[in-house]
């Protein structure tokens, strides 16, 4: 009888932890932080401040979803283009999977930031804290 119990303990734990561990720690909206390319280096930040000095705008987003999907937008005075798929925890980081394309793009996971980099550019990204996220 006790063996009975310790094994129906042992299930219960395990439905427990499979019932709440499915969320990802990297489920969040990320903001664009510096953009690398050409041995040069741009902070977002001053390229977003130059834009409104222009009476412009300038943003880029990356949206990890808990259902396993992504947006990764950018916004300026001329409109907005996104991009959207599939994501998932892969070597270290993330993976993006376009839903029209099938391509894919891989995001680094480095000190809290993500960093997206393809053919010599690179973005990197830090998490909005949830309270600001939109």
């Amino acid at each position: 009888m006790r063996r009975m119990t310790a094994y129906l303990s042992a299930l219960l734990l395990l439905l427990t932890l499979a019932a709440c561990g499915g969320t990802s720690d990297l489920v969040g909206t990320y903001t664009l932080q510096r953009i690398t390319a050409g041995g040069g280096t741009v902070d977002a930040a001053a390229l977003s401040q130059a834009a409104q000095e222009a009476g412009l705008s300038f943003q880029v987003t990356l949206e990890l979803r808990d259902d396993g999907t992504f947006r990764l937008a950018s916004s300026t005075s001329g409109g907005e283009q996104s991009l959207e798929g599939t994501w998932e925890e892969a070597d270290g980081g993330v993976t993006l999977t376009d839903s029209d394309s099938g391509s894919t793009l891989h995001a680094s996971r480095t000190e809290g930031t993500l960093v997206l980099s393809a053919d010599g550019q690179s973005m990197t990204f830090a998490p909005v804290p949830a309270n600001q996220a939109q």
